[in-house]
């Protein structure tokens, strides 16, 4: 029997259990193993190159046109644009027009293609993004109401979405990766409550603003507000290379105005801007909702403006959220109260777009390509991405990029980075005295591993459960270059309760990103 056995560290004490279920499966027959595992047909062809060879691909650009009184322009054909790619233009070679009614006045989508060789990316990408940190209970809950109405009212069967938090205690937490299951997000949504209001920044009462500020910690609140720049213009950089607009549905109170905008306060207003500019890089359009949900007296605290149904507010939450949504380019809704109305605005702003196509040489340089898309019509309005990534090498992502793309590489069916075949991979459930444990083993080929790299090689294993909530995860780095054999066994023990879980295991080259997969779904039942 020519195999060694490798162990997840944690799980020492069972180390026995699992070389025995190895044994009796080897003993009784010794091609039971591969059979339970199959392994999917490896491609023969050559791999891309570490080195990441320039070839030809695909570029496609997402664009919105509005008529002079800001209806979608419905009707425009290709010879009708004009793009440029750092101020040269070229030659567009696919064209898609897409329109999307609102489901509350017609069930018909319509998704127009005016050239069937593309294989569209660009249906719409919605990320509902609630904010636990600058915002009270009352909001929150608001929140959770509008996104729930917005769901089951306004998304249509193509649309993408994604569920996102942030809290002082937690941080930005991923609750779900954008999928076009939306029963799945709306469990995740249906799950947000008053447990979620812990982990908020300083706690700022509206109505006693004026009289208590200047006696608030203002350098914890202002390092909070920095934290959460950073934190956010980290995810703009991932988001950066999904292809398309990103929708970012924002649901806050807000930062308060003079700690960004105040004469003392330059780097965090610099922080702000720049986070707020590299969410416009990444074609990142915020649509913030002001969950404040109160409301303030002209004389004390602003004045209202008629010409655009704002109030505007001298010291607190307001201006920041507009000048979010400004920069951007997306729109900023003052009253959470009126969702029904802001939700069937965002529909229609979002519903008629246009998708432009055109061959680059692809280099992963990281590098920034500015964009702009003409119309030859007259009196008609542009919006369009500004522009584009350049793919990177994966030593130069930052530690939120790589937890994207390890969550990418798990879940995806076609990531970047993932060797062609899938590794087997054996889930065994069973009980013990505390409860219930599930027995990982995976089956590493050493020929797959060369493409991947013959030395320390990060091993994780991710578990999901049915709402793609990752509820494990063990990471540790094993050299592979000491084991001459043929056939290598990687096991890890876990506790879960019953339920229904995808396991995965990634192995990933920590310097380039390459990496291959072994997953596996499996139930465990109440009883055993």
């Amino acid at each position: 029997m020519d195999f060694v056995f490798i162990k997840s560290r944690s799980n020492n004490k069972f180390k026995r259990l699992i070389f025995i279920i190895c044994l009796l499966i080897f003993s009784f027959n010794k091609y039971a193993f591969s059979e339970l595992l199959v392994q999917q047909p490896r491609n023969s062809g050559n791999q891309e190159t570490l080195q990441h060879e320039v070839k030809v691909t695909l570029k496609l650009i997402q664009v919105y046109v509005t008529d002079k009184k800001g209806n979608p322009v419905t009707d425009l054909n290709q010879t009708e644009f004009e793009l440029y790619d750092n101020g040269k233009r070229v030659n567009l070679t696919e064209f898609e027009r897409h329109v999307l009614y609102s489901p509350k006045k017609t069930d018909r989508e319509v998704q127009q293609k005016v050239s069937s060789a593309v294989h569209s990316q660009m249906n719409r990408k919605f990320i509902l993004f609630f904010d636990f940190a600058f915002n009270n209970a009352r909001g929150i809950m608001k929140a959770k109401e509008a996104a729930l109405y917005f769901i089951d009212t306004k998304l249509h069967p193509s649309d993408e979405v994604a569920v996102l938090s942030y809290s002082t205690m937690k941080g930005l937490t991923l609750h779900n990766n954008l999928t076009a299951d939306h029963s799945k997000v709306r469990e995740v949504v249906e799950g947000f409550g008053l447990k979620d209001v812990l982990g908020r920044a300083e706690d700022l009462n509206p109505k006693e603003e004026y009289s208590r500020f200047q006696s608030l910690d203002k350098k914890i609140y202002k390092f909070q507000v920095l934290n959460f720049s950073k934190k956010i213009k980290d995810l703009a950089k991932a988001l950066g290379y999904i292809p398309g607009y990103k929708h970012i549905i924002f649901f806050s109170s807000g930062v308060t105005n003079k700690i960004v905008y105040g004469r003392r306060n330059s780097h965090v207003k610099y922080e702000w801007e720049d986070m707020s500019k590299e969410l416009a890089s990444s074609n990142c359009l915020f649509y913030t909702v002001d969950s404040s949900s109160f409301e303030l007296s002209d004389a004390e605290n602003g004045f209202f403006n008629t010409a655009t149904g704002f109030f505007y507010r001298d010291m607190i939450w307001g201006s920041t959220l507009e000048r979010l949504a400004q920069v951007t380019g997306g729109k900023y809704f003052g009253n959470i109260n009126d969702y029904e109305n802001i939700t069937e605005e965002i529909q229609d702003l979002t519903s008629v777009y246009y998708v432009l196509g055109y061959y680059i040489d692809e280099r992963w340089d990281g590098k920034y390509h500015k964009i702009k898309v003409e119309v030859k019509r007259r009196d008609c309005k542009v919006l369009a991405q500004k522009g584009y990534f350049n793919s990177r090498p994966f030593n130069k992502y930052n530690e939120l990029e790589k937890k994207i793309h390890l969550v990418d590489l798990a879940l995806n069916e076609n990531p970047l980075f993932l060797i062609e075949g899938e590794l087997p991979l054996l889930v065994l459930p069973y009980s013990v005295t505390e409860g219930f444990r599930l027995a990982v083993i995976s089956k590493i080929q050493i020929e797959m591993l060369k493409e991947i790299s013959q030395e320390k090689i990060e091993i994780n294993t991710l578990i999901f459960d049915n709402r793609n909530f990752i509820v494990s995860f063990r990471k540790e780095e094993i050299d592979f270059s000491k084991y001459a054999q043929k056939d290598l066994y990687y096991s890890s023990l876990l506790t879960l309760p019953p339920g229904q879980y995808k396991c995965c295991v990634v192995l990933r080259n920590s310097e380039t990103g390459k990496a291959a997969r072994a997953a596996s779904s499996v139930v465990i039942p109440e009883k055993i």
